[in-house]
Protein backbone atom coordinates (compact mmCIF):
# COMPACT_ATOMS: atom_id res chain seq x y z
CA UNK A 1 0.00 0.00 0.00
CA UNK A 2 2.94 2.18 0.47
CA UNK A 3 4.26 2.15 -2.81
CA UNK A 4 0.98 2.42 -4.21
CA UNK A 5 0.61 5.89 -2.08
CA UNK A 6 4.42 6.90 -3.10
CA UNK A 7 3.62 6.47 -6.50
CA UNK A 8 0.09 8.40 -6.56
CA UNK A 9 1.69 11.29 -5.06
CA UNK A 10 4.98 11.83 -7.26
CA UNK A 11 3.00 13.42 -10.01
CA UNK A 12 1.97 15.69 -7.68
CA UNK A 13 5.46 16.84 -6.23
CA UNK A 14 6.60 16.86 -10.35
CA UNK A 15 3.11 19.59 -10.64
CA UNK A 16 4.88 22.19 -7.93
CA UNK A 17 8.28 21.71 -9.74
CA UNK A 18 6.85 22.07 -13.32
CA UNK A 19 4.86 25.37 -12.15
CA UNK A 20 8.33 26.91 -10.72
CA UNK A 21 9.99 26.34 -14.20
CA UNK A 22 6.92 27.64 -16.22
CA UNK A 23 6.75 30.49 -13.74
CA UNK A 24 10.61 30.97 -13.95
CA UNK A 25 10.20 31.71 -17.59
CA UNK A 26 7.19 33.69 -17.66
CA UNK A 27 8.34 36.21 -14.68
CA UNK A 28 11.34 38.89 -15.82
CA UNK A 29 14.23 37.77 -14.60
CA UNK A 30 14.66 40.49 -11.73
CA UNK A 31 11.12 38.99 -10.25
CA UNK A 32 11.94 35.69 -9.89
CA UNK A 33 12.94 35.13 -6.45
CA UNK A 34 9.30 37.25 -6.02
CA UNK A 35 7.39 35.21 -7.94
CA UNK A 36 8.93 31.98 -5.80
CA UNK A 37 8.06 33.51 -2.48
CA UNK A 38 4.55 34.39 -3.45
CA UNK A 39 4.49 30.86 -5.16
CA UNK A 40 5.70 28.94 -1.99
CA UNK A 41 2.87 31.47 0.15
CA UNK A 42 0.36 30.30 -2.40
CA UNK A 43 1.29 26.80 -1.93
CA UNK A 44 1.20 27.07 1.67
CA UNK A 45 -2.13 28.58 2.06
CA UNK A 46 -3.51 25.80 -0.44
CA UNK A 47 -2.44 22.91 1.32
CA UNK A 48 -3.95 24.12 4.44
CA UNK A 49 -6.97 25.43 3.16
CA UNK A 50 -7.10 21.75 1.49
CA UNK A 51 -6.78 19.74 4.71
CA UNK A 52 -9.97 21.79 5.98
CA UNK A 53 -11.96 21.70 3.03
CA UNK A 54 -11.05 17.98 2.32
CA UNK A 55 -12.16 16.85 6.01
CA UNK A 56 -15.28 19.10 5.69
CA UNK A 57 -16.41 17.54 2.24
CA UNK A 58 -15.66 13.70 3.49
CA UNK A 59 -16.97 14.55 6.91
CA UNK A 60 -20.63 15.78 4.88
CA UNK A 61 -20.84 13.18 2.06
CA UNK A 62 -19.38 9.76 3.57
CA UNK A 63 -22.88 8.64 4.56
CA UNK A 64 -23.46 8.31 0.37
CA UNK A 65 -20.11 8.41 -1.32
CA UNK A 66 -17.13 8.52 0.71
CA UNK A 67 -15.42 8.55 -2.91
CA UNK A 68 -16.85 12.29 -3.00
CA UNK A 69 -13.55 13.51 -1.81
CA UNK A 70 -11.14 11.92 -4.46
CA UNK A 71 -13.25 12.99 -7.24
CA UNK A 72 -13.26 16.96 -5.72
CA UNK A 73 -9.35 16.31 -5.78
CA UNK A 74 -8.76 14.88 -8.78
CA UNK A 75 -11.13 17.62 -10.63
CA UNK A 76 -8.99 20.12 -8.54
CA UNK A 77 -5.59 18.93 -10.32
CA UNK A 78 -7.06 18.52 -13.52
CA UNK A 79 -7.68 22.08 -13.30
CA UNK A 80 -4.11 22.69 -12.42
CA UNK A 81 -2.67 20.57 -15.46
CA UNK A 82 -5.20 22.52 -18.04
CA UNK A 83 -3.86 26.11 -16.88
CA UNK A 84 -0.12 24.64 -16.76
CA UNK A 85 -0.82 23.24 -20.48
CA UNK A 86 -2.71 26.16 -21.49
CA UNK A 87 0.11 28.37 -19.87
CA UNK A 88 3.11 26.24 -21.82
CA UNK A 89 1.57 26.57 -25.26
CA UNK A 90 0.98 30.21 -24.48
CA UNK A 91 4.53 30.55 -23.38
CA UNK A 92 5.56 28.71 -26.53
CA UNK A 93 4.22 31.70 -28.76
Amino acid sequence: MRVFAFSAGTPITLMVSTCRSLLSQVVAEEDVGKAFSMASCLEIIANMMGSVVTLRLYTATSAYFAGTVYLFIALAYAVIVILLITLNNYNKR
